[in-house]
């Protein structure tokens, strides 16, 4: 079964990243986003946490056309933009957007 969700927009203006922004679903997690700003070259940061859950899971970054899926929470070497996130709790299968 797939958690409902709540859409994470994080938007990178001009030189910065800038947002916070969480989301509760029904699967039992809660997320939490914070940025680091990227100092006009490609150096921000999406820092993914999650507070329960099974503690395995993927997460996916999109922008535009342009998406990467990793294992780590830490998402890096970002320029400005807008930014989408999806955590993919791998043994629920729940689905955070």
């Amino acid at each position: 079964m797939k958690a409902s969700s709540t859409l994470l927009r994080l938007i990178l203006f001009g030189c910065f990243l800038l947002g916070s922004r969480e989301a509760t679903a029904q699967c039992n997690a809660t997320i939490s986003v914070s940025t680091i700003e990227s100092r006009c070259k490609a150096t921000g940061q999406i820092i993914v946490s999650i507070n329960g859950g099974s503690g395995s899971y993927n997460y996916k970054i999109i922008n535009g056309t342009f998406s990467s899926v990793t294992s780590s929470n830490i998402i890096s070497g970002l320029v400005a933009g807008t930014y989408s996130v999806e955590v993919k709790d791998l043994i629920s299968n729940c689905v955070y957007k």
